[in-house]
Formats: C-alpha cells, sequence, structure tokens
C-alpha cells in the first residue's frame, strides 16, 4: 500500500470505530485480533496482511460489521458491554436501510423498464 492509500486506509479505520462508537480493543476483539492489533495498524506501526486487511475493511460495510459483531465471543460482548449492542443494533439499522433503498431502486428500475418497453422502440405506444 503506498503512503497516500495507506493514510487513507487508517482514516477509515478510525471513522468506522467512530460511527459504531468502538475503541481500539473494542475493534481488535471484533475483527478477532491480537488486542493491540488494530491500534497498531490505525496508528501506522504496522501493515495488516492480506487477510487481516480483508477483515478491517468487512467492517467498512455495514453487513460485514454485522457479521463480524455476531461473531464476537461471549466473554468478548461482556467485555465490550453496552457498546457491543449498540455497535450491533447500529450496523442492523445501517444495513436495513440499505436493504430498503435496494429495493426501491430495483421497483424503480423495473417500472421504468416496463414503460419503455410499453412506449416500443420507434416511440409508439404498444397495446397493453
Amino acid at each position: 500500500m503506498d503512503t497516500e492509500n495507506s493514510e487513507r486506509f487508517r482514516n477509515k479505520m478510525k471513522q468506522v470505530r467512530d460511527i459504531y462508537g468502538l475503541n481500539k480493543t473494542d475493534m481488535s476483539r471484533v475483527c478477532g485480533f491480537g488486542a493491540n492489533t488494530w491500534r497498531r495498524y490505525e496508528a501506522g506501526k504496522a501493515t495488516p496482511e492480506s487477510s487481516n486487511k480483508k477483515l478491517i475493511e468487512q467492517t467498512f460495510k455495514p453487513h460485514g460489521m454485522a457479521k463480524l459483531l455476531e461473531m464476537v465471543s461471549d466473554d468478548d460482548r461482556a467485555k465490550m458491554g453496552y457498546r457491543w449492542e449498540n455497535a450491533r443494533n447500529k450496523a442492523l439499522r445501517y444495513k436495513e436501510g440499505i436493504e430498503q433503498k435496494a429495493t426501491e431502486y430495483k421497483s424503480k428500475l423495473a417500472d421504468n423498464f416496463l414503460a419503455n418497453v410499453r412506449e416500443g422502440s420507434d416511440g409508439e405506444s404498444l397495446p397493453t
């Protein structure tokens, strides 16, 4: 990763923590890392290997974050306390919002497609 991309990636790591209200240790738990791994990656003191980078990238997507939060052990959930539940609820709300928008978009696409088919290629309306 070049310096600019590395800095952008680290900024996204901080942004996702802020969005979900989790600290660096919490994020390490969510990803299944050692306690200080997220902290070292975010500070630029270490560079994630490709498998860890892919895990971190999953936290950038609400559906990925929701899945990772569900996989947190009961012991780590207890250590995270209310922050785990708040983060999980946010991820699920964001995910549901995205799914709702996708459904609305698909419906609009289908309506537009049908309207274009009915109009015909020569601009004349087809029988319905």
